[in-house]
């Protein structure tokens, strides 16, 4: 009988088959010829690191330089708080001493003269400071926070800076206008010193108490179209400028015209 026909030769792999077609190794084995192939490349590679290696020598071995000094979690910051606050307080009690004794070697000579302008003028710088704090206390506090209403995004804290000072310094002029303290004398009595007095806190406390250029900031701002999802066009009507405006106007003549008129009607 004739033998068993032998098996086909197991064709090599469709990945591999490509490149052993084209080499005329078709005919060994697979295994064999997917170890030669890794081989060789793993041979490659070692001489690829080998002349790389040559061609770069590698740099001096030099002692790595002291990481930067910084400061540990544990340990406290400098504390240069207490330091400033003294600077501060020193700086403040010389600089009131110091108009004090301005103000001390003023002597009256006249009314409304020169003499009376400096003593205004230093109870003025004395009282200025006060003033401007308030102010941005009430701004900080106050304003954004009107949300809704006829006042809806008005600045409360600038508007109630504004109403504060207008009615003292029109309860001061009405003092000063109606001599409340008696008739002001040139050689210096006690209604000389009380009128300049209520004149310098007129000038210093009230002046930096009110504000009218953040007072037109804020209208100008108010007036600027806004965007708004409720709008048809897409933007808010700037209504809340004109009605801050007039009634910033409107509050203080109402706080103003009693203030200065009260001392005239007791």
């Amino acid at each position: 009988p004739s033998p068993p026909p032998s098996p086909p030769p197991s064709s090599p792999s469709p990945l591999i088959a490509p490149n052993l077609r084209h080499s005329g190794e078709g005919d060994r084995p697979l295994d064999e010829l997917v170890s030669e192939r890794l081989e060789r490349a793993r041979s490659s590679r070692n001489a690829s690191r080998t002349s790389s290696g040559a061609a770069t020598p590698a740099p001096p071995s030099t002692p790595p330089s002291p990481p930067p000094a910084t400061v540990s979690s544990g340990a406290a910051p400098a504390n240069n708080g207490p330091l400033y606050r003294w600077l501060a307080v020193a700086l403040l009690v010389g600089t009131y001493a110091a108009i004090a004794a301005s103000a001390a070697t003023i002597e009256p000579k006249d009314v409304d003269g020169d003499s009376f302008r400096d003593f205004k003028l230093c109870i003025g710088i004395a009282t200025a400071p006060f003033g401007a704090l308030l102010r941005w206390k009430l701004g900080k506090l106050l304003n954004g926070k009107c949300t809704g209403g006829p006042c809806a995004r008005w600045p409360l804290g600038t508007l109630t800076a504004n109403l504060l000072a207008s009615g003292l310094l029109a309860a001061l002029a009405g003092l000063c206008e109606y001599d409340v303290f008696g008739e002001v004398a040139a050689d210096g009595n006690g209604a000389w010193y009380a009128e300049a007095t209520l004149k310098g806190v007129g000038l210093g406390f009230c002046g930096c108490l009110s504000t009218v250029s953040t007072w037109i900031n804020e209208v100008n701002t108010l007036l600027s179209p806004r965007p708004s999802a409720e709008a048809a066009a897409g933007y808010g009507c700037g209504c809340a400028g004109v009605t801050y405006a007039l009634g910033s106007v409107a509050l203080g003549l109402a706080v103003g015209v009693p203030a200065f008129g009260w001392s005239e009607w007791a």
